[in-house]
Parts: C-alpha cells; structure tokens; sequence
C-alpha cells in the first residue's frame, strides 16, 4: 500500500520527514514524498488552483491508498480537496494547531475536517478538536537534540504572512534589531535564512539582498538549508530570531533561546520559558536578543509523544497501517 506525502516545501517537508522514514519501515507500507512545483500562477488564489490540479495530476499518476498532508498552508488544502475529489482518503499532521494568521487556521480546520485521521501534537490541539483526533506528539521534534558545548551567534528566520511591503519593512527592522548588539560584527555573527515560499516572501528577499550589511560581511546569507544543517545551528548558535513555528516547536528541544517577532505565531502552544515576544520594532528587538543571551530553556514537553522514547512517527505511522488495514477488509476507510 502506498502512502503518498504531498508538501509545499520545506515548512512541511521538513517536519514531515520523520514520518516518512518511520513509514518506510512499516511492513506493507510504501511511502514517497512530492513536492508540489507550482508554476505559472501568483497570488494566494493562483497557487490554490495551480496546486489543485497538481496534485490532481500527482493522485492519478500514483494512485496511492493514503495522501499524507502536514499544516495549514492553502497550496495544502488544495490538495486535500483534490485527494476527496479522487476518493482517497487523508491523514493531516499537526490538525487542531492556532497560530496567528486567521487564513492558516481556517485553511487547517478545513482539512483536518476531510481527514480520514488526525493527528494532533499537544493535548490542548488535541481538545480543539474535541478529542476528535490521535494525540501523537510532534514528529519534528525526534531528531533535535540539545547542544553541549558553547553557543555563539544569532539565527534569523523570518516568513511571510501579509504583502510584500509589509513584509520588506518588518524584515528591515529585524535585521536592524541585530545590528544594534555591539558584540555582533566581532564575537557573534549572524546567519540568515531565506523565507519560506510564503505570501510577502518576496519583500523579506528584498530586504535581505538590498542590505548593506550582507556586503560588508557582517552576517551570511544562506538559503534553504538540509534539516541537518538547521538542527546544527540549533544547537550552536546563541539566540534564533524568528516568527517560524520553528522557534516555538523545535528551538525548545535544543535549548536555545528564541525571540518570537510579531503575531504570526500568536495563539500557538509553547513553553513559557525560553521564548520572548516582541513587536518588530528594531529597538525592542535589539532589546530582547540582548535579555535571551542570558536566559534558559525548558521545553516542558509540549510537543512530547505519550509513548516511551518520544517518537510521535511511530505513533502516526502505526495509526495509518491500522487504518489503511481496516479500509482492506471493508471497515475503516
């Protein structure tokens, strides 16, 4: 039986990775992951319809029995809703999640509402979804692990959520929040990372590429790195400056402090420790990095499988091979 990950990207691909592997190993089970190449189309609308027929296109070529979806992106909920519109039945990592953007919210309550199962990575997603869901922990967090050894440098990651202008203006003031530290150009140094393929995205690469800051070598520009490389910074760098569900989920794991700029990750289940809030506005930003060097980290395990051994994918792909057997013998799917 085939399991077929269908992602946008690395927002999803990324976390989703564990389960793949998991579902690798899983007898009877076949699992492959595509990423959808959208082409031709612009705007939320465009990249809706454009990920519609792809994934259309994806379902017949390979046929599989289950689609495996993570997330709230819409280019995801276009494909559950071509995944119904074939008859194959879904699984939706990461149902019953809030976050601050309404659109992502809607978008993941749809799908999680087309799901043959969910799978829910707190307890309190779990009671969003009146324990209509399996409470299986949240499978990025399986292979970050915490640093041992000194720490030095700032990570910056920051993705789209409102108009490219928007976007350019906030980014701006991130990185000039990171420049106010005094100790920046000598001892820490900073990475950026390119956004995700995210509405506005284009104003953050605007801002990153115009920055007079990238020519004088006073940070390094990189675009999207292997997982391995990211959990690495992770582990070694001093502060993640972000707005990514990243800097909520997995930053805890491997202890490092985070400043959480603005409301996109607003309403999302996380640690009280180890994670600053602030507006992005430079001075307060520059402000918070300063309060996170000296702060520490306990992720408190939120995001924690309640099985032994903290492997929220064997708890999903287990569910899936139960579920795909019942629909074999007529009584699940």
């Amino acid at each position: 039986m085939l399991v077929l990950g269908l992602t946008c990207g690395r927002a999803d691909a990324s976390p989703l990775s564990p389960v793949i592997r998991q579902l690798s190993s899983q007898d009877g089970l076949v699992s492959r992951v595509i990423e959808l190449r959208l082409k031709g189309w612009s705007g939320r609308e465009g990249r809706f319809a454009s990920a519609y027929f792809e994934a259309l296109n994806i379902i017949a070529a390979h046929c599989p029995d289950l689609i495996l979806l993570l997330g709230d992106r819409t280019e995801t909920l276009a494909c559950a809703i071509a995944a119904c519109h074939k008859n194959v039945p879904i699984a939706h990592v990461h149902a019953g999640d809030m976050c601050g953007v309404a659109l992502e919210n809607q978008n993941r309550a749809a799908i999680s509402s087309m799901a043959a199962v969910s799978f829910a990575a707190s307890l309190s997603a779990r009671e969003r979804l009146s324990g209509a869901a399996v409470h299986s922990g949240a499978p990025g967090i399986e292979d970050v692990t915490p640093g041992d050894g000194p720490r030095s440098g700032l990570i910056v990651l920051y993705n789209g959520y409102a108009p490219a202008k928007t976007m350019r203006r906030e980014m701006e003031e991130v990185l000039l929040g990171c420049y106010m530290l005094d100790t920046v150009p000598s001892t820490l140094g900073i990475t950026v990372i390119g956004p995700n393929d995210d509405v506005g995205a284009e104003g953050i690469e605007e801002a990153i590429r115009d920055d007079a800051h990238l020519n004088r070598g006073i940070y390094k520009r990189v675009g999207s790195l292997p997982r391995t490389c990211f959990l690495e910074l992770l582990r070694t760098k001093a502060v993640f400056v972000t707005n990514s569900s990243a800097g909520i989920i997995e930053a805890p794991y491997a202890r490092i402090p985070v400043v959480n700029v603005g409301d996109r990750q607003k309403g999302r289940d996380r640690t009280p420790e180890g994670i600053l809030d602030c507006p992005p506005v430079a001075e307060i930003i520059h402000e918070r990095i300063a309060e996170a060097l000296h702060i520490t980290v306990n992720p408190r395990g939120i995001y924690d499988s309640p099985i032994p051994g903290n492997r929220p994918s064997e708890i999903i792909a287990s569910t899936i091979e139960k579920l795909l057997n019942q629909g074999e013998r007529g009584t699940g799917i």
